[in-house]
């Protein structure tokens, strides 16, 4: 099993490539349609209580994209984690 180290490593390298096949040197849908600089904010809410996976990976994608994100989480203290 790998460290958190490797890790870490592994899911920048999988993001890197991922966003280089995806985006390559731009999104021309977006450079279109968004003015440049524009920002914005979402939230993910759950209408029922579920299991949400992947949230460091999504993590991992938007500050590769955006150095300067904030991406927080805010868990429901009733519920318990998982799997860690």
């Amino acid at each position: 099993m790998a460290g958190a180290m490797e890790l870490s490593e592994q899911v920048a390298d999988v993001v890197d490539a991922a966003l280089r096949e995806d985006v390559g040197h731009g999104d021309r849908t977006t450079a279109l349609l968004v003015p440049s600089g524009h920002r914005c904010r979402a939230q993910l809410l759950l209408e029922e209580p579920g299991i949400v996976c992947g949230v460091q990976i999504a993590a991992a994608v938007f500050t590769t994209l955006d150095r300067g994100i904030e991406f927080t989480t805010h868990p429901d203290p009733r519920q318990r984690r998982v799997g860690h």
